[in-house]
Formats: C-alpha cells, sequence, structure tokens
C-alpha cells in the first residue's frame, strides 16, 4: 500500500506540473520594447518628483549629497 501510494503521490505531481507548465507556456511573451518605454517614463516621473522636492527646499542637490556625506562620516 505504502508503495502504490508513493508511485500515486508521485504521477500526481508529475500531472500537476505538466498543467502548470502548459499554462505559462502558453501566456503571450511580454513586449520587451513597451516594459522599457514604461520603465524609461517611471524613472523620468521619479526624477521629476526629485527636482520638485529639491526646489521645495531651496537648496541645490549636491550641496545636501556633500552635508550628508559629512554626517555620515
Amino acid at each position: 500500500v505504502s508503495l502504490f501510494a508513493e508511485l500515486f503521490n508521485e504521477m500526481l505531481q508529475r500531472d500537476f506540473g505538466y498543467r502548470i507548465y502548459k499554462a505559462l507556456a502558453s501566456l503571450p511573451s511580454k513586449d520587451e520594447r513597451k516594459d522599457k518605454k514604461e520603465k524609461a517614463k517611471k524613472e523620468a516621473d521619479r526624477r521629476d518628483v526629485k527636482k520638485e522636492k529639491d526646489e521645495e527646499n531651496g537648496e541645490p542637490a549636491t550641496k545636501r549629497m556633500r552635508e550628508e556625506d559629512e554626517k555620515r562620516k
């Protein structure tokens, strides 16, 4: 009975593994160009937000970076 249970378990693992593989294989592939454009757009938005924050503080970003480096030392 134990041997049958082990073989049955392995059979189920193989069957479900195959189903998962087929489901993943049937998914459409991503368009890499579109992903790169979206990523670049997000990075540009982050930079804009960072610049706005710098302007609100009234200090240039380089000056603040130097002050942060000095604090770390």
